[in-house]
């Protein structure tokens, strides 16, 4: 197995750039408007901050055209394997897919120079001098995908709306909802197929560690309508949870991502810009559905 874990600074030497300036990158995403881009951020896994500030911004139509680019900084490239590969430098960087301003994309092939003598291992994969994709899996294995279709999916839109459903367990209480400490967000009847939707900006967003941004929490309870009043009052009492497979759940939103590094670790996660629903204390991301009101679920 290859892997790409740690990165050692070049040296002081000249590399030998064996690669031709000319070689292409050419970028894949489903998005026609005219005011979309493509940027790259470098990746230095080392660093305590491995995703850097953007060095490269094109428009959507020349990514997409494709992309003849010189070689990166010698600051960037970086000898990845000095057991291996000690003559061989890379430089690799994170591409983020921007719609009218907003970060709405991460690319999972990461744009990568490659220079100096490639080992055999690396060759047999595929890598090459000059201008490669490259994709590391979930076992941090290498793997060598086409420069010529960098795929990108626009899969960080924000979602403003989220529905919410499921079903009934034991003993439920009468009323679902949705609260940002006491404030109501959403809320609905219960029933043997109940549905819940939270739409909209909700106010009072924070820093929140789990988004690695700022946003909001809220807690998805059962309640009784003591007064009556055909809502959730302070008044009322919240009798228990609503859980995804047993664990409670709870809502987030999470502003959207402003930097590659945020959009990036969000992905990693399964996290959504705008809504997102969680269960357990590691927020672990679930489904919207298939959610059970029951009272052996404890309140989130």
């Amino acid at each position: 197995m290859l892997l790409l874990l740690a990165c050692v600074p070049p040296d002081e030497r000249t590399p030998t750039e064996e690669a031709s300036s000319e070689t292409t990158l050419r970028f894949a995403f489903d998005l026609v408007a005219a005011d979309v881009e493509i940027e790259l951020a470098p990746y230095d896994p080392s660093s305590a901050s491995p995703v850097g500030e953007v060095v490269y911004t094109f428009t959507g139509a020349a990514a997409a055209e494709g992309l003849a680019l010189d070689a990166p900084a010698a600051a960037l490239r970086l000898v990845v394997d000095p057991e291996q590969a000690p003559e061989m430098r890379v430089a690799t960087f994170v591409p983020g897919l921007r719609e009218q301003g907003e970060l709405v994309g991460v690319g999972q092939a990461w744009p990568t120079w490659v220079e100096g003598t490639i080992a055999g291992a690396y060759a047999e994969i595929g890598i090459v001098a000059g201008w490669n994709a490259v994709f590391i899996d979930a076992e941090h294995v290498m793997h060598a995908e086409d420069p010529l279709a960098i795929p990108i999916k626009a899969d960080l839109r924000t979602v403003e709306s989220l529905v919410v459903s499921g079903g009934v367990g034991a003993n439920a209480s009468a009323w679902i909802a949705a609260l940002q400490e006491e404030t109501v967000l959403a809320e609905t009847p219960v029933s043997a197929a109940w549905t819940l939707t939270v739409s909209g900006v909700p106010d009072g967003a924070v820093t929140l560690p789990i988004a690695n941004g700022t946003g909001v929490l809220a807690k998805l309870v059962a309640f009784d309508d003591r007064d009556g009043s055909g809502g959730y009052n302070t008044g009322d009492l919240t009798t228990h949870g609503i859980c995804a497979d047993g664990i409670p759940a709870m809502l987030g939103w999470f502003d959207p991502a402003l930097d590659l590094a945020t959009a990036l670790e969000r992905q990693r996660r399964g996290q959504q810009n705008g809504w997102n629903i969680f269960a357990g204390t590691d927020f672990g991301v679930v489904s919207a559905g298939g959610l059970v009101a029951d009272s052996d679920c404890a309140p989130s």
